[in-house]
């Protein structure tokens, strides 16, 4: 009886030892997944196996899906966290979930290249196709060939985002129409027009007056300008070299052409009205002042000179507002990047991680509020600067943020800048051709702007001031 009872103890001791094990063993495992899901592939296939632990590989990098077992690839739980991580897992999903719209609507919001991975029926579907088009514009590479041959699609897309022309049919690249639309939105567009229109000299003459631009682009036919009226030609080469755009010849760094003859047309006449200076992120490539030809010529009509320069870093920043300001006064300074409330970043992507733009890449108010006082000097009495980045006035006046930074180190100029996220914005004037408001808009479906009619902040001149600085000067 003893012998018998002491084998029990003994085989529950062994039992309690393989679980204490197991338990150790699967701590360990969970601790490697959930540091790197890509170490699933290294591990034995009972773990593989295991949802517990894949659930955490995927969640930590969606691409593990690559490696649980096939059972696991079915599971829709697994999947469906893979793809909210990183679409692109779609394409390590069994097939029987590459049919499901919830997994693929999840996964192309993700990324919309995922559409490449979706069922075909899916690629042919202008929901699940426009859902995709909407996360990357060059989702449309994975679309159905038949839906790229729809034309009534091509001019939803084309009115979304000019490059979508360049993923239609060749037949629907030949379309004056959509060409034309195109070309209206972006004189960008010259490169995904069918060369064959740029051969028809009727096509030419209306692109040009539909957007004089193109004559800049780097992609238009050189042949082709032989096809617009030379009278034409020179009254937009006079009207754009009158606007006085300097420092222009670094957005169309491959011109050398119209756009040289800007440096010969500064008289002093011009030199004496209110100096514009938008300054833009290298990365960004805003289109509010360059590419809305309407918006330049409003600016020289109401009586500014308009400069335009490109920076991207922080120390850039401020050297090109003193040298310009040094030269003369800036009345009005237009700053365009990707915005948080503490930055503005002049040369990341704003869409990686923050902590990854250093902070020479950004205006920040950790580094930064101590070195805008030399531009003190570079702006005009009555002086405005606006803001054109995402969030720069978050929290508003009380809080920490670039819009406040800048006010209190320039207490004679006034500030606009958005609360919140914003796609674009509009300048409004008053009678006299000053700035009286700014208002910014964000981009419904369909790329409609709708005004955020609680978005601004305008901080006057002197209001964020310290008490010294308030104090009149003796």
């Amino acid at each position: 009886m003893r012998k018998w009872i002491k084998k029990i103890i003994v085989g529950w001791l062994l039992i309690a030892g393989m679980v204490t094990g197991y338990a150790a063993e699967k701590d360990e495992v969970l601790r490697r997944v959930s540091q790197n899901g890509l170490n699933l592939r290294l591990l034995d296939e009972i773990w593989r196996g295991d949802k517990e632990v894949v659930l955490v590989a995927v969640r930590q990098n969606g691409l593990a899906l690559e490696y649980p077992s096939p059972a696991l690839k079915k599971d829709r739980e697994v999947v469906l966290a893979a793809v909210r991580e990183n679409g692109l897992a779609l394409e390590f999903a069994d097939s029987s979930l590459k049919r499901d719209r919830g997994i693929v609507l999840e996964a192309i919001r993700n990324n919309g290249f995922a559409l490449l991975y979706a069922d075909p029926g899916f690629k042919r579907d202008k929901d699940i196709v426009r859902e995709a088009m909407r996360n990357n514009i060059d989702a449309l590479v994975g679309a159905d060939p038949g839906l790229l041959r729809d034309r009534s699609f091509a001019r939803e897309c084309v009115t979304y985002h000019i490059r979508a022309l360049s993923y239609f049919s060749d037949a629907l690249r030949q379309d004056r129409e959509l060409a034309l639309m195109a070309l209206a939105r972006d004189h960008y567009a010259v490169a995904y027009v069918s060369p064959q229109l740029w051969k028809n000299a009727e096509f030419v003459r209306e692109a040009f007056q539909t957007n004089h631009f193109i004559v800049y682009n780097e992609f238009f036919p050189e042949e082709a300008i032989a096809f617009i009226d030379i009278k034409d030609l020179m009254k937009f080469y006079n009207q754009v070299s009158n606007l006085n755009l300097t420092g222009i010849e670094e957005y169309f760094s491959s011109h050398k052409g119209a756009f040289s003859v800007l440096v010969d047309h500064q008289t002093n006449e011009m030199n004496t009205k209110p100096l514009v200076l938008c300054i833009e992120a290298k990365y960004k490539q805003d289109e509010f002042y360059i590419k809305r030809e309407d918006t330049i010529i409003e600016l020289a009509e109401r009586g500014y000179r308009v400069g335009y320069r490109q920076v991207s870093s922080d120390e850039e920043f401020i050297r090109v507002v003193k040298e310009t300001g040094d030269k003369h006064p800036i009345s009005l300074l237009l700053l365009h990047g990707h915005g948080r409330g503490e930055w503005v970043t002049f040369s990341k992507n704003g869409t990686e991680d923050e902590k990854s733009i250093h902070d020479t890449n950004r205006l920040d108010v950790q580094h930064d509020a101590g070195k805008l006082a030399v531009l003190r000097t570079s702006f005009a009495p009555g002086a405005t600067m606006v803001l054109y980045a995402c969030s720069t006035a978050r929290g508003g006046k009380t809080a920490t943020n670039v819009a406040t930074m800048i006010a209190r180190a320039l207490p004679a100029v006034r500030v606009f800048a958005p609360l919140e996220d914003v796609s674009t914005y509009q300048l409004v004037f008053d009678e006299r051709n000053g700035i009286e408001d700014v208002q910014y808009f964000k981009y419904d479906v369909g790329m409609q702007p709708r005004f955020l009619s609680n978005a601004t902040l305008c901080i006057q001149p002197g209001e964020l001031a310290s008490p010294l600085e308030k104090q009149p000067k003796k």
